[in-house]
């Protein structure tokens, strides 16, 4: 799924309105995992996680990516 994502002072926000199910996890990239998130100093970081026991919009923001 594609997220559009919009820079900040905090770096790149998206948000995504998620339905009720199992929990899952995910992460962001540019389009591959040679440009997943990272850290605020670069480093990796978990995988997301959700759980949705309710409807609900997921905010996140994205500190850096990786530079392939």
């Amino acid at each position: 799924m594609g997220v559009p994502l919009t820079a900040d002072n905090q770096g790149w926000v998206g948000e995504v309105r998620v339905p009720v199910g199992p929990p899952f996890e995910y992460k962001y990239t540019q389009g591959s995992w040679a440009t997943v998130e990272k850290g605020s100093s670069g480093e990796e970081i978990a995988n997301r996680s959700a759980a949705r026991s309710r409807p609900a919009i997921i905010r996140d923001t994205v500190a850096t990516w990786a530079q392939p």
